[in-house]
């Protein structure tokens, strides 16, 4: 999904949910310098059982 941040850049987020993961993947790819652009990731924490 195109999204714009608080400070008014673009950016792509993405979602990534696999039944192999522990967690759902999200991401966000950013545009950075000289046209090179920066994939920013997090995960959430697996429930304790």
């Amino acid at each position: 999904w195109k999204k714009t941040s608080e400070a008014g850049r673009d950016y792509l987020s993405v979602a990534i949910d696999d039944p192999s993961f522990p967690a759902t993947v999200y991401a966000r790819l950013i545009e950075g310098e000289n046209g090179t652009h920066d994939l920013i990731w997090s995960r959430s924490k697996p429930k304790a059982a």
